[in-house]
């Protein structure tokens, strides 16, 4: 509590009262004292000790008291307001960070933080998550769980009667639950009125789809199963993924969408890029090219005609806009590669005359930034607003957005007010502030977890630094507590280098992350080399086809060299939802040379989804109401599945990456659409869902991609708008130095002292003890360091890389042989458990799933299992077959999670679900190293030195797991009593007149 704040006031004023109660007979009069003295004190107290804007975990008497109207239960500030799911009925939260709901009211239980009701499962079913809903008769609707009904049997979305669950009727009606007479999919029926849910009826069974579907109204024949996919066709149509498609004349014909064909277009007639459009296979400008343009060369061909453009492609010569193609913007005599009112390009004077046809001059105050011009900005007195302009900073007390770099003192409050200086310095206990207030930016409450910039704050401007954790002191600081407590003599310096939007510290790395474009400037010669992990952006969703959008390319990169010099950060944006003219890949990344390319928009007249940056493909779509996935930077697109309700394509999972301390993915591509069911999930890393539109639960809006990750956006339909990528992020990361106060202090093992400063010693040497300015090559004696002339023997290699990392490299090379993605999936699975040390859980299905392609199956499991698909990893086999091409087969499937995704509970849940879908399943613990083993493309030569490095990184890892908070020390014993006999409480008349004067202390001074 900030109560705390004042510990030596309020201890003497304990010692006092203890004094003036010894009087025995003026007892009451000294209880009216402590009262009095109780409000005067709380009256001219700050503010700040009342309790306001206090966090999650922080003590509270109501909700008002806590920041971001979050709930007041039990006295301690919940982690979420009172109308959130789950916390109506909380009447306890818990006092520590996680602020989760601990006790319920009755008839209430606690789940993951908060409190859902308890059902009775005879009279009840769960409706959602927290609530329970009463079960329906027989007659009444339902929407395809059995729970919801007495009966425990929904057929046909109507609760069936006793009697018809006796039946086995696969349709019940409406009002009592008899057997209904319409048949299901794959039953015989004489006419579409027959078959269930307005199924069509082709050669004498009900199909899974209606007559109106894509790919159905030449369908002549289905397949009694419980598939019933077409099995034949009218003439001049093929059967394709359960449907039928038009067979095109390659030379006269082109696919358009999934079904359809389409005639070629003559020279002059439009075209979309697409060179399969046009009789001479080639579409420039979009119009197709003539043949004598074809043997030309052309790079723009002419409505009507074709015949080659006059129009100059970027990077000729011109002599005005009206010159170029496409409306670009001609500067200094050349075509550039974006039109004149592009962001950065309003400045620009001079492009250049290459194929890239970047700006290379710009105006005044302007600089070249990637191609583009942006505006030079004062440090002092500005900020960058967005990429290319700036803004000026923000007194003390204005509005600002999160970002410190908006206000003059470095410190924008967690509440968006800047801060003043007193704010943005770190108290006696090394708290930093984290609410200002707003007008005059004075500190409202501290917070151990806030931040202060570094540097000196100057009449509320902050010189140098960039933020650093609670209670650390700044970076090169000698005189802080860091330096005098080591019994190295040596400090760590945390800061080397300045930029990116936050700044943080794992173990003896920092990390600068840039979630906007910026400057990495070094600014200590000790930092030689930096790691990086870059992301695209993620390419936008496909709005009509449906298709999701393609996840931002992964690139680490190790050891890359740096020196005292400003490093220029691209951050590429996420491309935006949209059809063929409206959508867009998503933006490149970069620092400086390494570069990750965006995510892609499916640019096909198809319902595929969009290529990611690393070029994985998206997932393929036989269905026209259903897109396929995006790809992802570690796996490719999912296509759509399920029979008659289809989902949408899942994106592929992108790439993990724990640069920043913690394993998370990047890269995963959207989800596309499904006109009548679930969109497709995201791929891990950060993917959008793709738009679902089921009659059970209405429609579900296309998400996008999450910001900072490179995850694609989710596919639509017409009309509904697609999610945009999400955008990507760059990540620096490099080991702290060590700082010595003076030269008599040694450094450490590999670092010598120059004078001032501790300096790595040079690769394959380290310094010896006793010697503070030398380091000694393996195999001799001391020689000079680096500054003094020594040459010593040849360098030895760099230090290896983490042992967790060395792991991982070992894991990529056994699993690179294996060409089954499932397969892969489930090594990569593995191997990361063994490098972490988490347990593995297998969940195989008892019976076998009956699915047109491994996908599907897999598709059935997760969805049955009520687990996310990109959870775990999933291997359907195939059993039997029926012979006939495209048609449902048998598949055995298997479900494999890590402790670090699915716990035993959620595990036990999947479980229950598939019996709740009558289902069975076994569960079995699984040796990660022995399972590999037996997956086919494993390389065995390498497995053995893998088992080694992932033991070796799991101890590694369990080491550096913090050791529990010991517990707090026993309460300081109260100080004694002095007891003085001519010191006496007031009488009972004198404390009321004290409690008079501090009830007119709260009125003129509060």
């Amino acid at each position: 509590m900030v109560l705390e704040r004042y510990p030596s006031s309020t201890g003497d004023a304990r010692v006092t009262r203890a004094r003036r109660e010894s009087g025995g007979t003026h007892g009451g009069g000294a209880g009216f004292s402590r009262v009095a003295l109780f409000f005067i004190v709380l009256c001219l107290a700050p503010r700040a000790t009342r309790g306001q804007w206090q966090s999650p975990g922080e003590s509270c008497s109501s909700d008002s008291d806590c920041y971001n109207h979050k709930m007041c239960a039990g006295g301690v500030c919940c982690f979420a307001d009172r109308w959130s799911n789950g916390m109506q009925n909380c009447t306890q939260c818990d006092a520590a960070e996680s602020a989760f709901c601990t006790e319920c009211d009755e008839g209430y239980e606690i789940y993951y933080g908060r409190c859902r009701q308890i059902c009775d499962s005879a009279t009840q079913y769960r409706d959602g998550t927290y609530d329970c809903r009463a079960k329906g008769n027989a007659g009444s609707r339902c929407w395809g769980n059995n729970d919801e009904c007495l009966s425990n049997s929904c057929k046909g979305n109507y609760c069936c009667s006793d009697t018809a669950v006796a039946q086995g009727c696969g349709i019940c009606t409406s009002g009592n639950g008899a057997c209904s007479t319409l048949k299901n999919a794959g039953e015989s029926c004489s006419s579409d009125s027959d078959c269930y849910n307005h199924k069509m009826c082709a050669g004498g069974v009900c199909c899974f789809a209606d007559r109106w579907s894509n790919g159905m109204q030449n369908c002549t024949q289905c397949d009694a199963a419980e598939s019933a996919f077409c099995t034949e066709c009218d003439e001049g149509y093929e059967i394709y993924y359960g449907r039928c498609r038009q067979i095109c004349d390659s030379a006269t014909q082109y696919r358009d969408g999934t079904y359809d064909c389409r005639a070629k277009g003559n020279a002059g007639s439009r075209c979309w890029g697409n060179n399969d459009e046009c009789l001479s296979n080639s579409c420039k400008g979009n119009y197709c090219c003539s043949d004598t343009a074809v043997a030309q060369g052309c790079g723009i061909c002419t409505s009507g005609n074709g015949a080659c453009s006059t129009l100059k492609n970027a990077g000729e010569s011109c002599s005005s806009d009206s010159d170029c193609y496409n409306h670009k913007m001609c500067a200094g005599g050349v075509c550039c590669f974006a039109d004149r009112w592009s962001n950065g390009m309003q400045n620009c004077t001079q492009c250049d005359a290459a194929e890239s046809a970047f700006c290379t001059e710009c105006d005044e105050g302007y600089e070249i930034y990637y191609g583009r011009c942006r505006q030079i900005c004062d440090s002092a007195t500005q900020y960058r607003d967005g990429t290319y302009d700036c803004r000026a900073k923000g007194n003390a007390g204005s509005r600002c957005w999160g970002n410190n770099d908006e206000c003059l003192s470095g410190l924008c409050g967690q509440n968006n007010y800047c801060c003043d200086c007193d704010a943005a310095t770190a108290d006696e206990s090394g708290e930093c502030c984290s609410f200002c207030t707003q007008g005059s930016g004075t500190c409202v409450a501290r917070s151990p977890t806030a931040t202060c910039p570094s540097g000196q704050c100057l009449n509320d401007t902050y010189v140098g630094g960039s933020p650093v954790s609670s209670g650390q002191s700044p970076a090169g600081n000698n005189n802080s507590s860091a330096g005098k407590n080591n019994s190295s003599g040596c400090s760590s310096t945390k800061l080397l280098a300045a930029g990116g939007d936050s700044i943080t510290y794992y173990g003896d790395y920092t990390i600068h992350t840039f979630t906007s474009n910026g400057t990495f400037q070094v600014t200590h010669a000790g930092l030689t080399s930096v790691e990086l992990l870059v992301v695209g952006g993620g390419g936008g969703g496909f709005e009509y086809y449906g298709g999701g959008g393609g996840g931002g390319q992964v690139v680490n990169r190790t050891g890359r060299a740096v020196a005292i010099q400003a490093y220029n950060v691209i951050i590429g944006r996420g491309g935006n939802g949209g059809d063929f003219s409206t959508g867009t890949d998503g933006g490149s990344s970069s620092f400086e040379d390494v570069s990750a390319a965006g995510g892609r928009l499916n640019r096909q007249p198809l319902s595929y989804g969009g290529y990611s940056g690393s070029g994985n493909p998206g997932g393929t779509s036989s269905y026209g109401c259903c897109g396929g996935g995006g790809g992802g930077a570690g796996a490719v697109g999912g296509v759509p599945s399920g029979g008659a309700a289809i989902t949408g394509g899942n994106g592929g999972d992108g790439l993990p990456s724990d640069i920043n301390g913690t394993t998370t993915f990047y890269g995963g591509g959207g989800g596309g659409k499904s006109e009548g069911y679930y969109g497709g999930d995201g791929g891990r890393g950060g993917g959008g869902k793709g738009y679902s539109s089921w009659h059970v639960e209405g429609i579900t809006p296309a998400q996008s991609g999450l910001p900072s990750t490179g995850g694609g956006g989710g596919g639509s339909p017409t009309g509904s708008p697609a999610g945009s990528g999400g955008s990507g992020v760059v990540i620096v990361r490099y080991k702290q130095l060590p700082v010595c106060v003076n030269q008599e202090q040694q450094c450490g093992t590999d670092y010598y002292h120059d004078g001032s400063d501790c300096v790595k010693c040079p690769a394959g040497t380290t310094r010896q003890p006793g010697a503070a300015n030398k380091c000694t090559p393996s195999g001799s004696g001391n020689v000079d360091n680096g500054n003094n002339g020594g040459s010593g023997n040849s360098p030895a290699p760099a230090p290896a890389e983490s042992k967790k990392r060395q792991a991982e490299e070992r894991a990529k090379k056994m699993n690179a042989g294996i060409t089954d993605p499932m397969q892969k999936k489930k090594a990569d699975l593995l191997a990361a458990a063994a490098i972490g040390g988490n347990k593995v859980k297998k969940l195989k299905f008892a019976q076998p799933v009956q699915a047109a392609s491994p996908d599907d199956a897999c598709a059935q499991a997760y969805d049955k299992a009520g687990v996310r698909s990109s959870l775990g990893a999933c291997v359907a086999t195939q059993t039997s077959s029926s012979g006939r091409r495209l048609v449902a087969s048998q598949y055995d499937v298997e479900l494999l999670f890590s402790s670090a995704e699915v716990d035993d509970a959620a595990l036990t849940e999947a479980v229950n679900s598939l019996k709740a879908n009558g289902l069975e399943s076994t569960t079995s613990s699984v040796d990660p190293i022995e399972e590999l083993k037996i997956i086919p493309g494993v390389d065995v030569t390498e497995l053995a030195s893998f088992e080694t490095d992932a033991k070796a990184a799991a101890e590694e890892a369990e080491a550096q797991s913090p050791p529990e908070a010991a517990p707090p020390p026993p309460p300081s014993p109260p100080p004694p009593l002095v007891l003085d006999d001519d010191d006496h409480a007031p009488g009972r008349a004198g404390a009321l007149l004290v409690t008079a004067f501090a009830t007119l202390a709260c009125v003129l001074f509060v």
